[in-house]
Parts: C-alpha cells; structure tokens; sequence
C-alpha cells in the first residue's frame, strides 16, 4: 500500500508547494501526497484535484495551540478527526510565521508544551507518523532581537530533538534565518501588505528549498503498518 499523506498549512506552505515544485518532484507511485490550505479551505489530493474542505481549527488558524486541541484524546471522537486518521497515515503540520512573535520565556514554554501535546497524541498511535514543519522566521521590521531569539531556541529544540521513531521534523526556519534569528534579506519580499513589511519567504526561497523538503516528504518513516 502507498503511504498517504496530509499537509496541513496556511500561505506560507502554498508558496513553498507551487513556487518549490514539490508536487512536480514527488514520485507518485512512491507516495499519495495530498494538502489542506487553511486560507483557502481547499483540499488538494493526489492527483491535483482540490474541493471545498474545513479542518476545524481552532480561531481557524494553524497555531500550536489549535493543532494541539485538534489533534487530542479529548477531542479523538471528533468525526473529522477519525476522517484523517483514518485516510492518511502521516500528517505534516505548519504554523505560519506570526506564531514567532514570542513575547516572553513562558510564552515559549507554552508553544513547547503545545508541540509537545500534538507529539504525545502521535506517539500513542504508532500505525501514524507526525511530521513537524518549522515556522518561518520574521523579517526584521516585524520582530525585535528577544523575540527572534526566542523563535530560533524553539527551531532549534524542534530540529534537534529526538520525539520518537513516528516523529520528524523539516527546519524551515533555520534554512530561512539570518544569524541575527531573522528571515535573510535575500529571502525576503520585495513587496509589503498594506504598508508593513512582509514576513512570506519569496520565490527564490521556495525554489531553493523545495526540492530538499520532496526529499524529506519521501524520507518520513512508513508507519508501523507497513513495517
């Protein structure tokens, strides 16, 4: 049986999709790979075909936070829950880059206990495997240098980190930053919304880093029902 797979992100995610030609380089026959874009709420399946869909998330954001109360015991009877459970056997996770904006250290410890939560439910179903894409960092005019300090000790404890054999983690954000923790210049949108600055990666960004995250979509573990 082909492995199933479920990416769930915002525009961040879309960009990295089209503008890194994933679904062009993933090998079909090797895995079905199949997104949900929650700005949009479309999912694509495998064959490119998208339709009308809603993960129920909550503030309809993809925030730590949401993905932990989505993704738990308390709401494992949810119908839209076992629905992915039970059509995809990996689900890859993003939170876009406003969950980087992190006021204090207990604000940090709480996205880490989130994490942690999303990661406990995964581990208590081996036949499933999580994987974790890291939150792109902030431009500069977007973050100061506490809070952009604190994003790349949250990046770093995510990618460095061992959460089990069904977890894995794609760093994102340490491919994006600067070493001042911020998103590189060349990196950056030459365009703003609505007169602040723009915290997408550009083009060149996904370009550069599509193709190493089709690697690491073919490289996830198969869950233990194929072992």
């Amino acid at each position: 049986m082909t492995p199933r797979i479920l990416f769930i992100h915002r525009s961040c995610g879309k960009r990295l999709l089209k503008q890194g030609r994933v679904r062009e380089l993933l090998p079909k026959h090797e895995l079905q790979f199949s997104d949900y874009d929650n700005n949009a709420h479309l999912l694509t399946d495998a064959d490119g075909r998208s339709r009308p869909y809603t993960v129920l998330l909550t503030g309809d954001n993809t925030t730590p936070d949401a993905y932990a109360t989505f993704f738990s015991d308390y709401n494992q009877h949810d119908p839209q829950l076992q629905n992915i459970l039970r059509d995809y056997d990996t689900v890859v996770i993003k939170s876009c880059y406003p969950v980087n904006a992190i006021k204090s250290d207990a604000e940090l410890e709480e996205v880490r206990d989130q994490y942690t939560a999303i990661m406990q439910f995964f581990r208590a179903r081996p036949a499933l495997c999580l994987g974790i894409v890291t939150t792109p960092p902030l431009a500069p005019k977007k973050t100061d240098s506490q809070e952009a300090a604190r994003a790349r000790q949250l990046a770093t404890w995510l990618e460095t980190s061992d959460f089990g054999q069904n977890i894995r983690v794609f760093d994102f954000y340490n491919r994006l930053s600067n070493s001042q923790h911020m998103l590189k210049k060349e990196f950056r949108s030459t365009w703003s919304r609505i007169g602040f600055p723009d915290s997408h990666p550009n083009s060149h960004a996904n370009q550069n880093i599509g193709p190493d995250f089709t690697d690491w979509l073919q490289g996830l573990p198969k869950p233990a029902l194929y072992n």
